[in-house]
């Protein structure tokens, strides 16, 4: 049984079973993420700072979820991209902190009154419609019949009834070229077709992992802004698919290609030497392992 859904009160947060120090599996860590988000805004001061935590968020640290969950910090950093790459939550880690988002908060958290608000408006809307399309039927039969006479009593000429069958076409047929040239250009830039660069495609290509390929494109185009050039990041992810395959990492584990570019940047990981940054020198790797925890909170 899966339908349906179930009230479960930040209180259980008290409750000795849920307090009792134990190895939390993934699911608990998830669900615990949920209770722990704040359910409306607040502000919170962080050392000199004012920051404003907004609904479904929480603010948090690497370490602090490692000691509550039992847990390294390597393994809630990678819990933490596998919930971002799968568009559960997005996060930004500092020196400071890290900042939670749960995806979709308010959609499944909200209220009976709000819930029942939003019934509301549906029904009014869905009637609202209903009217306009009876108004609409009303209009045009009457329209109709009054071509209909206007024949019968006139024997209007060929030309009069070209004018009366352009009076009687539906309005679709009847679109201005232009503004129907417009409805086009703006359904393709939302659908993002033909509007990727050539370096990105071929990034694209080459990426394991084809998921939300506008997203990431925004991504690849900010990282670009921000002075990494295409040789750059394509070799990024190409050490990257070395690491995948010597450690055959199963697809649920392979990032997201907007993860891999977002904010976090997960590709420094694999910039690391070479003459542009993208060389893969493996004796060194061999003899200097790479310090992993340089990228993560340490406080």
């Amino acid at each position: 049984m899966t339908g349906g859904w179930i009230s479960l009160h930040r209180k259980i947060l008290e409750h000795p079973l849920y307090l009792e120090k134990r190895y939390f599996t993934r699911f608990e860590a998830w669900v615990d993420l949920l209770l722990i988000a704040n359910h409306k805004d607040k502000n919170v001061m962080v050392g000199m700072d004012v920051l404003e935590i907004k609904r479904g968020d929480n603010l948090t640290s690497i370490k602090h979820l490692a000691d509550k969950w039992q847990w390294s910090r390597s393994k809630v950093k990678k819990f933490l991209d596998l919930l971002e790459g799968e568009g559960m939550i997005t996060y930004e880690s500092t020196s400071k902190y890290t900042l939670i988002t749960i995806e979709n908060y308010n959609k499944y958290q909200s209220s009976d009154e709000e819930r029942e608000h939003q019934k509301d408006i549906k029904k009014t809307s869905e009637q609202h419609q209903s009217n306009i399309k009876k108004t609409s039927e009303q209009h045009q039969k009457d329209t109709n019949n009054n071509v209909n006479n206007v024949n019968k009593e006139n024997k209007v000429n060929k030309d009069n009834k070209k004018h009366i069958y352009a009076i009687t076409t539906p309005a679709e047929n009847l679109l201005d070229p232009i503004e129907a040239g417009k409805d086009r250009g703006a359904q393709l830039e939302k659908t993002g077709k033909g509007n990727y660069s050539e370096d990105f495609e071929g990034f694209w290509n080459l990426y394991p992992k084809k998921v939300e390929k506008l997203k990431a494109y925004k991504c690849y185009q900010q990282r670009l802004k921000e002075g990494y050039t295409p040789l750059q990041l394509l070799n990024a992810v190409k050490l990257y698919m070395q690491q995948i395959k010597r450690e055959n990492k199963q697809r649920e584990y392979i990032k997201h290609c907007s993860t891999f570019l977002g904010p976090n940047k997960p590709f420094l990981d694999y910039l690391e030497g070479g003459e542009d940054h993208g060389g893969f020198n493996e004796e060194a790797t061999k003899t200097t392992p790479y310090d992993k925890t340089k990228w993560l909170y340490q406080g």
